[in-house]
């Protein structure tokens, strides 16, 4: 049942105990709307902050602390912008809501590092556990040696009290770092029953993982090569469950309701590319996935038009095709794809900004690859692994400011303010 689609790209969701919805957009928008009749529900406005801009910038967490009916505080973690809209920090902090209105601003942890030149894997699933504690999934920035230090912040599960201070029974003495090894990340759950935490990781050209989060444990990144696949498990604590494709698992929670009984107390995770919830239920213990099921969520449809340069041909896509088609001038071995060598590609700005990049795989010797996690199987007649392996071995690894330039020009494509559809030709 559709409740509401007049929304930005939504990063979180909470509950309150008096029927309303928080949620949060990445532009910077946090919403509130009452759920007891949603076909007279309406949106309202609670916040808007300044937060940098960027394919994974912006506002990226939303917790309701666990006495919110009495103490009406709520947490934001967002990337804090220069001029430019470039990211130079990322914070969590406090405000206090009354009749509707954010107040109270309170900024308790301020020393997440953020640099205008590196914009990517900031992580999210801001959460409280049972201990009354507060989580934060910190990604590693693109910094894959700072993920194996558990001195660093990048690449780590953060836990914090709920004043931004350092709990004293964290694994690592004066350090909010409660696990490391962590690529990237958008989801935490604690399971209400055993107290387990799990979090949602999103692999770089495939092995996207379902992780149980223990004190001080590593969960391997930054060991390998980041294009290795399957990448190895072969350092710290092993997934629970890992997908061999990139699916780009999202948020995740465990459902407690009555309305469903044969799923309370299982797992749900939000597939991003694949539209798709899947349900889980895990063992006894919690360490391994007993049963898994793939529940379809019907996409919508959006407006992109793709013709070919030589013969105009049109055709519709989904949203999660869309960056997809941004694909390919050529792929060594698969020289005759559905677009020919060139096409353009018109884009309505509805699109643009709901629609939320991953970034090229690779980048060189006159081939564009962008997002293989965007339906690359649909339009190459290719799987996410196949389209990786055949790029290794076509092709060179890019030079880091190649890389990072071409994110930057999508990303400006993609977040520009213009009113009137952009056309993109390759």
């Amino acid at each position: 049942e559709l409740v509401l689609d007049d929304v930005g790209l939504v990063v979180a969701m909470e509950f309150a105990a008096d029927s309303r919805l928080f949620f949060a957009e990445k532009e910077g928008n946090i919403y509130t709307m009452n759920v007891n009749n949603p076909e007279q529900a309406t949106k309202e406005l609670l916040l808007n902050l300044e937060v940098a801009e960027g394919t994974e910038n912006g506002l990226l967490g939303l917790a309701l602390a666990p006495d919110f009916d009495l103490s009406h505080h709520f947490y934001v973690y967002y990337n804090v912008p220069n001029s430019d809209k470039e990211p130079i920090k990322s914070r969590i902090v406090r405000f206090t809501e009354r009749d509707n209105q954010a107040g109270e601003e309170t900024v308790i942890v301020d020393d997440l590092p953020a640099t205008p030149e590196q914009r990517y894997h900031f992580g999210g699933g801001l959460t409280f556990g049972p201990d009354g504690k507060l989580y934060l999934i910190f990604g590693d920035r693109n910094m894959t040696e700072a993920a194996r230090d558990p001195a660093q912040l990048p690449g780590s599960i953060l836990r914090y009290n709920p004043d931004g201070t350092i709990p004293t029974d964290n694994p690592f003495p004066d350090s909010p770092v409660y696990a490391y090894g962590i690529r990237n990340g958008f989801g935490l759950a604690f399971d209400p029953q055993s107290g387990l935490l799990y979090e949602s990781e999103n692999g770089a050209n495939c092995d996207d993982e379902l992780n149980l989060i223990l004190p001080g444990a590593d969960y391997g990144w930054g060991v390998h090569a980041y294009d290795a696949c399957p990448y190895p498990d072969d350092t710290g604590q092993k997934p629970v469950h890992q997908w061999s494709q990139v699916v780009a698992p999202a948020d995740l929670m465990f459902y407690t309701n009555d309305l469903m009984p044969e799923i309370k107390g299982d797992l749900l995770v939000c597939v991003h590319n694949e539209s798709t919830i899947v349900h889980i239920r895990l063992t006894g213990n919690g360490r391994a996935v007993r049963e898994l099921e793939t529940i379809e969520v019907p996409k919508k449809e959006v407006d992109a038009s793709v013709r070919k340069a030589v013969s105009g041909q049109n055709r519709k896509m989904s949203a999660n095709d869309l960056l997809s088609a941004m694909v390919v001038k050529r792929i060594l071995g698969k020289q005759s794809t559905s677009f020919g060598d060139a096409f353009s590609l018109t884009v309505p700005i509805d699109v643009r900004r709901s629609v939320q990049p991953y970034g090229p795989r690779y980048f060189g010797n006159g081939l564009l690859l962008h997002g293989t996690s965007f339906g690359a199987k649909r339009l190459l007649g290719m799987s996410d692994h196949e389209v990786a392996q055949t790029i290794r071995q076509s092709m060179p690894k890019i030079d880091r400011d190649s890389y990072l330039a071409y994110l930057q020009g999508i990303e400006r494509w993609i977040t520009d303010g213009k009113t009137e559809p952009v056309s993109y030709t390759h």
